[in-house]
């Protein structure tokens, strides 16, 4: 995004802070079937237990973004702590520079998302900025939609036609039809398209704002309200709404709404000392 003033990143390191650590032995996948609730508030990397870890990681985050770190830095001091540990309660690739590379840049740019979109909603941004652009910021060397991906998976949808297929589940025509005449991935900040893109695939991290899937490479820009009105998103003269962001849960409580018993139970035994399962809802002990 692109602002005419400092951008306060308070809000961002906040989304942070209010994060449980939580050590587990479930992979990537099982995790997401926990949902986004349970992410926004519960600091996890997939297969590791080792408390220290994890709380080294959870804290470099919180440091690099209060400007207190690099993240080069960040990334080999933890490298070198997994090394020193002997991969106790940690998977041996978590070591590797693109493992990590993904597990800081989610974290960072998940929370970075947030507290800029915080500020992009602020009503008198909103009146001369109502909308967003969806574009690249970082080039891939697979990017979504390639023919190497495997047919069916959530890597082979490409991001016009995820663009296509959230705006027709939402009944969003005027981003559709912005795509559909100009190539552009545009829509009002109030749209559900955004929640949606977030949300629909796989390896959707169920936000809002970007980066929106894992490694995705994709972020947005703030359309001023003359090129709304142009694409068709507004009429002259109207008014726009905010992007609808989620709060956060200081007292850690959840419905996990978890089908697979098993997973469940998994869940519960690595975090036995930290949380239980009362009256259906999950919460901190």
């Amino acid at each position: 995004m692109i602002f005419l003033r400092p951008v306060p990143f308070r809000e961002a390191a906040e989304s942070q802070a209010v994060k449980t650590v939580l050590p587990t032995t479930l992979n990537s996948a099982e995790l997401r079937q926990l949902g986004t609730e349970f992410h926004r508030r519960a600091f996890v990397i997939s297969k590791v237990e080792n408390a220290r870890v994890l709380d080294a990681a959870h804290q470099t985050v919180r440091d690099i973004l209060d400007g207190k770190q690099s993240v080069t830095y960040g990334r080999l001091a933890l490298q070198d702590l997994i090394k020193d540990l002997k991969g106790e309660g940690t998977p041996e690739e978590l070591v590797t520079r693109r493992r990590m590379d993904t597990m800081l840049g989610t974290n960072l740019g998940t929370a970075r998302g947030y507290g800029r979109m915080l500020v992009a909603n602020d009503p008198e941004t909103i009146d001369l900025w109502p909308a967003l652009e969806l574009i690249r910021a970082e080039e891939r060397f697979l990017p979504r939609g390639s023919p190497k991906y495997a047919e069916g998976s959530a890597g082979a949808i490409g991001w016009k036609r995820r663009w296509r297929e959230a705006a027709r589940a939402v009944g969003d025509a005027d981003a559709e039809r912005a795509l559909d005449t100009t190539g552009r991935m545009v829509a009002l900040k109030e749209s559900p398209i955004w929640q949606e893109l977030g949300s629909r695939w796989d390896d959707s991290l169920g936000n809002p704002f970007p980066p929106f899937a894992y490694s995705s490479g994709m972020d947005v820009e703030e359309v001023d309200v003359r090129d709304a009105v142009e694409l068709g998103l507004l009429d002259p003269g109207e008014s726009s709404g905010p992007t609808e962001l989620p709060g956060f849960n200081e007292t850690f409580e959840m419905s996990p709404g978890v089908a697979n018993t098993e997973l469940l139970d998994e869940l519960l035994d690595d975090v036995s000392d930290f949380a239980r399962i009362i009256g259906g809802v999950l919460k901190l002990v």
